[in-house]
């Protein structure tokens, strides 16, 4: 059962502060939360952690997205290119949505089921400034959740596993 969540909508989010423990290089990483969005068909940013430099299209930055009703997870560099794997999104329900990078590889789980096909290649070097913002992108609050309620929000510094991830979601629904 979900407690507490933070409820998100339109001009509202949440930044960190800076935080170089962010700054991962090519290392591994997990991104992870609870949302429950009433709209899941507009673009929207629901976790996102990079750089603050530029327009959001062209930072150093991983995440979670809502996008044409599927949930996408990223990890990108404007000089590097992007590797996104996606799921489909379901609007008003409480989706446990986690993006991991194991080495080359990106890999998207919606409620402890890994989904799509995994995206594959050179490693993506992400050197932000340490910036996590959840709502919208670290630059510019580009794309803002339009009505969500999100909780239990988190980065790793690896890539959890396949059964460490069902585990969480066994233990938070």
């Amino acid at each position: 059962a979900i407690p507490y969540a933070i409820r998100l909508i339109l001009t509202e989010y949440f930044t960190t502060a800076a935080a170089t423990a962010l700054a991962i290089g090519t290392g591994d990483f997990t991104t992870l939360l609870w949302c429950k969005s009433t709209d899941v068909t507009t673009t929207q940013i629901v976790l996102r952690w990079g750089n603050t430099a530029g327009s959001w299209a062209n930072q150093n930055a991983n995440g979670l997205y809502q996008d044409a009703g599927s949930w996408i997870g990223h990890s990108r560099t404007a000089a590097e290119g992007i590797k996104s794997v996606s799921g489909t999104a379901t609007v008003n329900v409480w989706e446990f949505a986690v993006v991991t990078r194991n080495g080359g590889t990106v890999r998207l789980y919606i409620n402890g089921v890994e989904v799509g096909t995994p995206a594959t290649g050179a490693d993506i070097s992400i050197t932000p400034d340490g910036i996590m913002r959840l709502g919208a992108a670290p630059s510019d609050a580009a794309f803002p959740i339009q009505d969500a309620l999100v909780t239990q929000a988190a980065i790793f510094n690896k890539a959890l596993t396949a059964a460490e991830i069902l585990n969480l979601w066994n233990k938070g629904r």
